[in-house]
C-alpha cells in the first residue's frame, strides 16, 4: 500500500512542468510577480493615506475689493516699489574726483615718478607748491568699521566701510581735538559736533557732500568718529593742533588702501600719501 502511494506521488511530481492548478511554471512565476506588485502598490497607497492626515490643510484666502473699500485700508503695494533714498547730495561734484579724472591724474603721477627716478623734470610744475595734507595719526579697523585719521592741521575724521545700501562715507570735523575735549565733559555734545559727510553716491560719479536721512546711520558714524578720535588723541598722545574755522573746507581723505604694512591715502585735492 505504501509502495503504491509512493509510485503515484512520484508520478504526480514528475508530471510535465504544470502544477496541480494546471498552470505552467512560467505562468506561476508571472502570477507571483503580479501579486507582489499589487501588494507593493497597495502598501504604498496605505502609507500615503496614513501620512496624508499629518499634513496641515491648505487654506486659500481671498480678499475681495469690497472688503478693502469698506475697511478703508489701501491695497498693499507691489514689492518693486523703491524706498526713499538714504543719502542726499547737498553740493556740486568735488572737482577731479570722478573715476576718469582720477585715472588721468594717476597716469601723470606715475610718469612723474619715473622721470624723477631718471633725474628729469616733471611734466607739470607749479610756481608755488600748495600746503599738502598729511595724516599724522591713524587707526585701522577697515575690515569691520573703517579707518580713523588725524591730519596735521587738526582735522579729525574717519572713513566708514560700505554696506549694502551705503557707499564708503567720509566724515570729518575741523578742530577735532577741541570738540573731543568738549565731548569728554558732556556726552550729549556729540550731537553738536559739526561733522561733514562726503561720499560718491554712484560708482561712475565723483564725490559729493551729502546729507544722511537715516538717523541710525548718522548715530553709527558719530559713534565711530568718537571711538576713533579717543583712541588716536588720548591713547596715542595729545598734541597742540592748529585751530581752524569749522566753516572752512579742509582737505579730507576720500580713499584708503592697505597693502600689508603700507597704508595709501588719497585726498580730495588729488594728492597721495604712503605711510608705513
Amino acid at each position: 500500500m505504501n509502495g503504491g502511494l509512493c509510485v503515484k506521488h512520484r508520478q504526480w511530481a514528475s508530471m510535465s512542468p504544470e502544477n496541480h492548478l494546471g498552470h505552467t511554471a512560467a505562468e506561476e512565476t508571472r502570477l507571483l510577480r503580479e501579486i507582489a506588485r499589487k501588494r507593493s502598490v497597495k502598501d504604498a497607497v496605505k502609507v500615503t493615506e496614513e501620512v496624508a492626515p499629518e499634513l496641515p490643510p491648505l487654506r486659500v484666502v481671498k480678499t475681495s475689493s469690497r472688503t478693502q473699500q469698506k475697511s478703508g485700508q489701501p491695497a498693499p503695494q507691489s514689492g518693486t516699489t523703491r524706498s526713499a533714498p538714504r543719502i542726499r547730495t547737498v553740493s556740486t561734484e568735488v572737482p577731479a574726483t570722478d573715476p576718469v579724472d582720477v585715472l588721468a591724474r594717476l597716469y601723470t603721477f606715475r610718469d612723474n615718478i619715473a622721470r624723477a627716478l631718471e633725474k628729469k623734470p616733471c611734466y607739470s610744475r607749479r610756481n608755488k607748491p600748495p600746503q599738502l595734507p598729511f595724516v599724522a595719526k591713524w587707526v585701522d579697523y577697515s575690515r569691520k568699521y573703517g579707518v580713523g585719521y588725524v591730519l596735521d592741521d587738526g582735522t579729525l575724521g574717519c572713513l566708514t566701510t560700505a554696506t549694502d545700501v551705503y557707499p564708503v562715507t567720509s566724515a570729518f570735523s575741523t578742530n577735532g581735538l577741541r570738540h573731543l575735549k568738549e565731548l569728554s565733559k558732556d556726552q550729549a555734545y556729540i550731537e553738536d559736533i559739526p561733522l561733514q559727510f562726503y561720499a560718491a553716491p554712484q560708482k561712475t560719479k565723483g564725490t559729493y557732500r551729502i546729507a544722511l536721512t537715516e538717523a541710525r546711520r548718522i548715530n553709527d558714524i558719530r559713534l565711530y568718529w568718537q571711538k576713533f578720535a579717543r583712541y588716536m588723541c588720548l591713547q596715542l598722545g595729545d598734541e597742540d593742533w592748529p585751530k581752524k574755522d569749522d566753516a572752512e573746507r579742509p582737505n579730507f581723505v576720500k580713499f584708503y588702501q592697505r597693502l600689508g604694512n603700507v597704508g595709501i591715502w588719497n585726498f580730495d585735492d588729488g594728492s597721495f600719501q604712503v605711510s608705513k
